[in-house]
């Protein structure tokens, strides 16, 4: 170090100097030294300054070039992966169409139908769907398991293989709840969890996978439950900043509690129909305004459950093919009608749903429509009437096997009709008494639940 006789800087005094770790002592000295004009130690801090550059400018390129060559392989990947969603794009449309043997034979034997891509087709198609065909969404959901079963685990990344096995389970699980299967929902959904975990932490993901147990919680009568599930996902959709799937979930709260609590169902349907994208499902559109009309006629706001369903007009004009969107508008204009005591018209309604329910064996609709139909007829002063309807429910829900307390409190009002001192209260305490019955039935045909 330079001392009392101001010597000359030597390597030591010019790599401390740049370091800036000189004592205040001794960089005051240096300093003073070069400042007295000591060209021989001024270039040599020159010299040192300019190989500091240079090595600056070549670690500098370095990184640029690393940079660049991660952005074109990341660009490759993206290619890569773009044009294998644009071939299972085009290739999953023709598969849909063929008969779900012929589907499920073409999967097992042929390779190009066994990629992300076309999977991923098959995922966003099931998705999308709202009142779907139980049978189909079975189908669908068994090819998917069986494409997800073929992935060729070297072309994909652990994450995103287990990302496509858990949304493969998943909808496994929800096409099984559809099909009346909630046993096997349960296991799949929970096979999805552990899959899903092991995955990207795609938010999109955890919100479906919430959003289908929600579903599954429903079919089987823990209403409350439900509402949690969907709650969880409306929130997991938020974080990934997608309104309309938030509104999704508001309207299954809406379906989930509103037998319970008919206005915070209006709440929250009012809340996601703002942000509901028709253009992307219009089957929601409609749900959630049939569901308003519904609650509302329940909440005793009758006039305007009427105005609704009028103004939902071009909605169900939209799915006249839909069998079970048809008829449970017939169901809703009954209802509206009975309440607005317009007896005979809410009859011919009531026995159009009717028919239709029967003719696809929908029990549960047909016990739920035998209480609402018993109503109008003891209205009507049809007291024998009304009490065959309610024998009928008996029937219905004693073939499922169903509990005793559901039973009883439809013998109760039977008995209640048939001796003239029914009221309007007893009448929902049995529809909500046969919800959660059918739930607990389809739950109680397993283990676990």
């Amino acid at each position: 170090m330079l001392d009392q006789d101001d010597r000359h800087l030597d390597a030591t005094d010019v790599a401390s100097l740049l370091a800036m770790n000189l004592s205040t002592d001794a960089g005051c000295r240096v300093l003073g030294h070069l400042v007295g004009e000591c060209e021989a130690c001024r270039e040599r801090v020159r010299d040192a300054l300019a190989r500091e550059k240079e090595q600056a400018s070549a670690y500098d390129k370095a990184i640029e070039a690393a940079f660049a060559s991660a952005i074109a392989g990341s660009g490759k990947l993206i290619a890569g992966r773009l044009a294998e969603l644009e071939a299972g794009a085009a290739l999953w449309p023709v598969l849909r169409e063929l008969p779900a043997g012929r589907r499920l034979t073409i999967v097992r034997n042929s390779p190009k139908y066994t990629t992300a891509g076309v999977l991923e087709a098959l995922l966003r198609d099931y998705r999308e769907g709202l009142w779907r065909d139980p049978v189909e969404s079975l189908a669908i959901a068994e090819l998917g398991i069986a494409i997800v079963d073929r992935l060729d685990d070297g072309r994909y990344s652990a994450a995103r293989l287990a990302d496509l096995r858990g949304e493969a389970l998943a909808i496994a699980g929800d096409a099984k709840r559809l099909a009346g299967h909630p046993v096997d929902a349960a296991t799949l959904l929970r096979d999805a969890a552990w899959q899903l975990a092991d995955g990207s932490g795609d938010v999109l993901l955890e919100g479906r996978w919430l959003a289908y147990l929600g579903s599954l919680w429903q079919s089987v009568g823990r209403f409350e439950k439900a509402a949690e599930a969907f709650s969880n996902a409306e929130q997991a959709y938020r974080r990934a900043e997608e309104p309309h799937l938030v509104a999704r979930c508001l309207v299954s709260r809406a379906e989930a509690i509103g037998h319970l609590h008919p206005e915070e169902a209006i709440r929250l349907i009012r809340r996601a129909i703002p942000d509901i994208d028709a253009c992307r499902d219009p089957h929601l559109e409609l749900a959630a305004h049939h569901g308003l009309a519904w609650h509302l006629n329940d909440a005793g706001q009758v006039l305007e459950a009427r105005a609704e369903a009028g103004r939902s007009d071009g909605l169900y004009q939209r799915f006249r093919g839909d069998a079970l969107a048809s008829l449970s508008r017939a169901w809703l204009q009954g209802r509206i009608n009975r309440s607005l005591r317009e007896l005979d018209e809410a009859r011919r309604w009531y026995e159009r749903a009717w028919a239709g329910f029967e003719d696809l064996g929908m029990e549960s609709h047909l016990a739920l429509l035998s209480i609402d139909r018993a109503e109008l007829q003891a209205e009507a002063g049809e007291f024998a009437s009304a009490g065959w309807l309610l024998a009928k429910a008996v029937v219905l829900v004693k073939g499922w096997g169903a509990s005793r307390e559901a039973l009883a409190v439809l013998r109760l009002l039977r008995e209640a009709v048939e001796s003239r001192r029914c009221e309007t209260a007893a009448f929902r305490q049995a529809s909500l008494a046969v919800r959660r019955a059918w739930g607990k039935t389809a739950a109680a045909r397993g283990d676990g639940w």
